[in-house]
């Protein structure tokens, strides 16, 4: 998607699951990582993805290929509301503990 550039999340510190989705999407593999089990994963460029906190005070690093370019760092599903959307808690609740083949729709 966009640009397709890869990513890699390492914990650093507390717990987080990585979500990987289908286009249309369906939750297509829920991966937990945690900083004690040294969790890391590279997401493939054009693949979309999200991260859910597991632990309070979670801390991980993300990089990616530059130049960083604040205006364009994010891109939004079509099914996914953007963080400052009236429909982003409900989506994030869902989020939390969706399991996958679970699909996230617009209340």
């Amino acid at each position: 998607h966009g640009a397709a550039r890869w990513e890699f999340f390492a914990v650093l510190r507390g717990r987080l699951d990585a979500l990987f989705f289908a286009d249309d999407g369906t939750v297509a593999q829920r991966i937990a990582l945690d900083a004690a089990s040294g969790g890391v994963v590279e997401i493939p460029g054009g693949v979309w993805h999200s991260l859910v906190f597991v632990a309070p005070g979670s801390i991980v690093l993300e990089i990616k290929p530059g130049p960083y370019v604040p205006q364009s760092d994010k891109e939004f599903a079509a099914w996914a509301p953007r963080e400052d959307e009236k429909d982003a808690r409900s989506c994030a609740d869902f989020l939390a503990t969706a399991a996958v083949g679970a699909r996230w729709t617009r209340p």
